[in-house]
């Protein structure tokens, strides 16, 4: 049977993909696709919160008690295989050009596996809206350049084969009696013998599935004009450790057997990425790479609040005046009463505590957003964000602190800001009623490609 399609934007309603108007007409039971609505009914009236339900993609009932998306983004099953949900991100940004920002920064990129998950054991689905695989693919490339260029800088292994030689003057491995009786002794050429040993070479099945799925991406890099800095960097890098290799078609059938323990460890990763892409793109890198094609992915979900969260942190890092201290998911500050603020910044004379804030049209005006100005207020009073303040200064003079509170915005410019001052504020992006004063920055977000 062919599965149901439910699509949304982040944050926006849910609908049947092929239906306009039931974002219009409501969810009634007399509904021309209330049967394909029930499952997603279901899901939705769950009772945890939208935070911590990645697998239905923070699918929730809103105020107005209709089925409503969260900050992810992805595609997974509702009811397998009658339904699944689809949900797109949001029109103008583009989630490859910051999670590339992320994945080229050092310091950042360690921490991206919290922000994307794959259910791995889970019936693929097929991704047939090829808006969404437009927006997909690139990410899914960039991070499997990434991951291959770890692996062949540090852990790229060699396999042995055996090969039989007639050797002059020497013996390797060990004597091929019969085959040297008949070539060598009977003809009289005795300073030969013919061995049969083991040579080292990189051209290994689960070399050749690396290969593989690189020449793919870089035909699709190609194809779309997709010339990143980092992306060549490390595909030009992957491709010269990976020159030793032969290049063919891949099969499913090459990746059973395969055993991530001891030796091939540092693959287990690389080679789940590898096969995405040659999901994604085919499984033979000789043949050109064709539109008309309809993949499947294994069910996924991206929190785009963690990469918000991390876009940020690489614009701050990238203000060499800054030190940064990240509050990532397990930096707790204190034992009672745990915190983790987003980020905590100084720069010798003055210091900010900041929180990020994926919100769209993101106000202190709001009633519904009013409850992030009083967290972020509360941060300034622990003792435990205090004391980590102290130890980014540098000298030990009083010094006021600023809370900023970061949102995202959409520009029409098409050069994103390269880091983030945090020097100064526009009239009315400052709040003045409390102690601490709090300061409004909106992020300009890099746009999608056209």
């Amino acid at each position: 049977m062919i599965p149901t399609a439910l699509s949304a934007h982040e944050y926006g309603w849910v609908k049947v993909a092929d239906c306009d108007s039931c974002n219009e007409e409501g969810y009634s039971a007399d509904h021309p696709h209330h049967g394909a609505l029930a499952p997603l009914e279901k899901r939705a009236g769950e009772s945890r919160h939208p935070d911590e339900a990645s697998d239905t993609l923070g699918l929730h009932l809103g105020h107005d008690r209709k089925p409503t998306g969260h900050w992810y983004v992805g595609q997974v099953w509702l009811e397998e295989p009658e339904a699944f949900l689809r949900v797109m991100p949001k029109v103008g940004a583009s989630i490859f050009q910051m999670y590339l920002a992320c994945l080229g920064d050092s310091q950042v990129c360690p921490h991206l596996h919290q922000m994307i998950k794959f259910y791995w054991e889970q019936k693929p689905i097929p991704v047939d809206d090829q808006t969404f695989c437009s927006d997909i693919t690139p990410l899914l490339i960039a991070r499997y350049l990434r991951v291959l260029f770890e692996l062949c800088r540090c852990h790229l292994r060699v396999g042995f084969h055996s090969v039989e030689a007639n050797l002059l003057g020497k013996v390797r491995g060990r004597p091929v009696i019969m085959t040297q009786l008949r070539q060598n002794v009977a003809r009289g050429r005795l300073d030969r013998i013919v061995c049969r040993f083991q040579i080292p070479s990189l051209d290994t099945p689960v070399n050749q599935i690396l290969k593989a799925a690189l020449e793919q991406s870089l035909k699709y890099l190609r194809h779309y004009s997709i010339m990143e800095s980092p992306l060549c960097h490390w595909a030009s890098f992957s491709y010269a450790a990976l020159s030793g290799v032969s290049l063919k078609r891949i099969t499913s059938q090459d990746f059973k057997g395969l055993h991530y323990a001891g030796f091939l460890k540092p693959y287990r990763e690389v080679h789940q990425w590898a096969r995405l892409i040659l999901q994604l793109l085919g499984y033979d890198p000789l043949e050109a790479l064709s539109d008309h094609k309809s993949p499947a992915l294994p069910p996924f979900a991206i929190d785009m609040n963690e990469l918000f969260e991390r876009y940020c942190e690489v614009l701050l890092r990238r203000n060499h005046h800054y030190k940064v201290w990240a509050g990532y998911r397990d930096h707790n500050l204190e034992v009672k009463f745990q915190v983790h603020p987003d980020f905590l910044v100084a720069d010798g004379q003055n210091r900010w505590i900041i929180d990020s804030k994926y919100k769209e049209n993101w106000s202190w005006d709001r009633e519904d957003h009013r409850a992030d100005v009083y967290q972020v207020v509360a941060y300034s009073r622990h003792k435990g964000v205090l004391r980590q303040l102290d130890c980014l200064m540098e000298h030990t003079q009083e010094s006021r602190t600023t809370l900023v509170i970061l949102y995202p915005v959409t520009s029409s410019s098409s050069n994103p800001e390269r880091e983030l001052d945090l020097t100064g504020a526009a009239d009315g992006n400052v709040l003045d009623v409390f102690e601490v004063k709090i300061v409004k920055r909106g992020i300009d977000l890099p746009t999608s490609r056209q």
